[in-house]
């Protein structure tokens, strides 16, 4: 059976609209190499499953957004294990190829060596910058592993670090929240 298309919209990739994406040559060296880790080389990119995406709608919702606006939605992606090969920060990283593709400025905060909640003061380098990522952004996405029914407490540590209200308004108030679990199961 075949799927449904909308006669005034055509099907178009991703591979057919990289001008979405905040290319290299614009793109600030080091939020690059600091925030942009999901990043693939470009023989890379022009093959893999996301460039084959059928996504009519949502890249013409971003073609015309940045054409009104000239401005790119900002989104911060947290991500909550420490393993080297985790399928949270995997899932966290396809997430963020996919948003960066479709033209929003994305940036992942890395949790390694943010220090555990209360063991230091809040004027800590990377509390301040786990702090000012939440307050840049537009939205977040929250990608954990399931651990005994719950968010990992990598992922809760970062969480508790943002400040419940900077004022009055939560850091996450007014900004679109993405939640996405990672759960293993049993065999």
């Amino acid at each position: 059976m075949g799927s449904y298309v909308s006669p005034t919209r055509e099907l178009r990739t991703l591979a057919q609209c990289p001008q979405l994406a905040i290319s290299q040559a614009k793109d600030d060296p080091d939020i690059r190499a600091r925030y942009r880790p999901f990043l693939l080389d470009a023989e890379l990119e022009a093959t893999d499953w996301i460039s084959q995406l059928e996504l009519a709608t949502a890249i013409a919702t971003a073609e015309e957004n940045l054409a009104k606006t000239e401005s790119r939605l900002n989104v911060l992606v947290l991500y909550g294990s420490l393993r080297k090969r985790s399928y949270s920060k995997l899932m966290a990283f396809e997430a963020s190829r996919i948003l960066h593709r479709l033209g929003c400025d994305v940036r992942i905060f890395n949790p390694s060596e943010l220090p555990i909640r209360d063991s230091v003061d809040a004027s800590h380098p990377l509390v301040q910058e786990l702090r000012s990522l939440s307050l840049w952004s537009d939205g977040h996405i929250w990608c954990s592993p399931e651990q005994h029914g719950n968010f990992t407490a990598v992922f809760k540590n970062q969480i508790d670090w943002i400040p419940l209200s900077t004022g009055s308004v939560r850091p996450t108030q007014g900004r679109t929240l993405s939640v996405i679990q990672v759960n293993g199961g049993t065999i």
